[in-house]
């Protein structure tokens, strides 16, 4: 992390603190079982992504993004992120589409050597002192990417167009959204809480253009960072424990 971004980190730790005032009552509708976990590729993995076959996993000290075995952990391929502060990260069905925080934007990348196809702007807003709300997950809904940034009460995940980067929709959510992870259906995204207590994960129905909340319960986590759905379970990364987890959703 550059140390330019010292002072954006300040606010962004201001931010959080105020917005988990506002925390709601933990819903235990959910709960999770974890059937596997291994060591993460490097020591602070961000968001993950499933393509059907592997899980891939970007980490923000080694500014990489690696191809893994989701048997194993084991890495099958690793290319450089497209910037020195990855984020979010999904799978369209045939692309990678990775998000930066340094330059506020979100990379198509082929997944066969780590090259930049085309990138779009990462929705965003401007907070006081010119510096911009830091962005986190992606997801793909099947059609549309959904990204999220937080900035106290105006935080929110924004549906984005993927040929131009229009918004089309989104809402203001609760937490501090950092992974995400979508089914078609729904939205799931982690929460750390600022690392005040057990990690939490908040479930949204996908509703047109808007998202309507579900359900958001606790994990045995302090501080999960990344997120995808395979089909049938959640992955969750953590970087307090510098693991990846397969969990089944009960």
């Amino acid at each position: 992390m550059r140390l330019d971004k010292l002072f954006h980190f300040l606010i962004c730790f201001t931010l959080i603190g105020i917005f988990l005032l506002s925390f709601p009552v933990i819903a235990l509708a959910d709960s999770t079982t974890v059937v596997l976990s291994f060591l993460s590729p490097g020591p602070n993995p961000q968001d993950l992504a499933w393509d059907g076959e592997y899980l891939w996993c970007i980490d923000d000290s080694t500014d990489s993004l690696y191809k893994l075995n989701p048997s194993d952990g084991a890495i099958i391929s690793a290319f450089p992120t497209p910037g020195p502060e990855p984020r979010g990260l999904t799978w369209d069905g045939s692309y990678l589409w990775c998000s930066d925080d340094d330059s506020i934007k979100i990379y198509k990348i082929d997944p066969t050597d780590g090259s930049i196809i085309s990138s779009i702007t990462a929705p965003h807003i401007i907070l006081r002192g010119g510096f911009h709300s830091p962005i986190s997950g992606l997801a793909w809904d099947g059609q549309y990417l959904w990204s999220s940034y937080f900035a106290g009460y105006s935080t929110k995940i924004v549906k984005v167009d993927p040929k131009d980067g229009s918004i089309l929709g989104g809402d203001f959510i609760y937490g501090v959204p950092i992974g995400l992870a979508s089914d078609g259906t729904y939205i799931w995204y982690t929460d750390d809480r600022g690392g005040r207590g057990l990690g939490v994960i908040f479930k949204y129905r996908i509703h047109n253009n808007d998202l309507w909340w579900v359900s958001n319960f606790e994990i045995p986590l302090y501080f999960p960072t990344g997120l995808a759905w395979d089909g049938a379970y959640l992955w969750i990364a953590d970087r307090g424990t510098k693991r990846i987890y397969k969990v089944v959703i009960k």
